[in-house]
């Protein structure tokens, strides 16, 4: 799982930017990383869930890292904006965020129009 070759810890941190930068699938410019005893440590907001894991799973891969203290929160925030005719348009689109899995908090900037 984990690669134990020693790096000073400015190495160590260059290189798990480096892979996270690498993989256009994470918001890797949403991620902070320290590294400490060969300790990386991830900090952040990412949008997705998936986001999140992927990050864990790319850190792992590189040499040297010793553990993961994995701090990435994930947002929990959808907002909703345009143009609807009715107000049941724009409860039907502030219903399908609020089903939107693990959406906390709902931004209604939808703006009706006769």
């Amino acid at each position: 799982m984990f690669n134990f070759h020693k790096k000073k810890d400015t190495q160590l941190r260059k290189d798990v930017l480096d892979e996270l930068s690498w993989d256009p699938s994470i918001s890797s410019n949403q991620i902070s990383v320290t590294a400490s005893g060969g300790v990386i440590t991830l900090r952040g907001t990412v949008p997705h869930y998936f986001e999140k894991t992927k990050a864990e799973q790319i850190v792992q891969r590189v040499s040297g890292v010793r553990a993961i203290a994995d701090e990435i929160e994930v947002s929990r925030l959808m907002g909703v904006r345009g143009k609807v005719h009715s107000l049941s348009e724009s409860t039907e689109a502030c219903t399908a965020a609020w089903n939107a899995p693990g959406v906390m908090k709902v931004v209604n900037d939808i703006r009706i129009c006769n």
